[in-house]
């Protein structure tokens, strides 16, 4: 809020605490203590009146942080949360603090595997036949030690040739 009834606010700090293991990639203009795990910002009056890209999106203070949840110090059993407190102050009234949070849930690592192949189920002797394998992964970490294996005909092929795309 930019008042209070009808009392502007003069300035204040806005705190966000982030989670113990989390740590700041961004922290967008804000001052990072690590011991406390804490980002800060102080406001200045006047606060800038701003629309992001959106009318009904208007605000005075916005700020998008990024944080790094290094793997292995958070299980699918761990539910940070992440808070943020805002003290201002006001022309005429007495200081006011507004609160919020978010909590983070962690997916279990899943890669989520898949092959098809296709070709044409026949053709003339003498024809070329072209088959076509795909490997895709719609999991959400990476299948580094997959591997592709296609057992090719023995008999009755000429001119093999194999292509890889990437």
């Amino acid at each position: 809020p930019t008042r209070l009834s009808n009392d502007a606010i003069t300035g204040g700090t806005i705190v966000d605490t982030y989670p113990v293991g989390a740590t700041v990639v961004n922290a967008d203009g804000g001052v990072v203590d690590t011991l406390n795990h804490t980002i800060t910002w102080t406001l200045v009056a006047p606060l800038p009146f701003t629309c992001y890209n959106d009318p009904n999106s208007c605000s005075l203070f916005r700020r998008e942080i990024t944080l790094n949840y290094p793997a292995g110090t958070f299980t699918t059993a761990d539910h940070p949360v992440n808070n943020v407190v805002a003290n201002l102050q006001y022309a005429n009234n007495p200081p006011g603090t507004l609160n919020a949070s978010a909590t983070i849930n962690f997916a279990a690592p899943n890669p989520v595997v898949g092959l098809s192949k296709t070709g044409p189920a026949t053709i003339i002797n003498g024809q070329n036949l072209d088959w076509v394998m795909t490997a895709s992964n719609s999991g959400n970490v990476a299948a580094p030690n997959a591997t592709l294996v296609d057992t090719l005909p023995t008999s009755g092929v000429t001119n093999l040739t194999l292509w890889r795309f990437d």
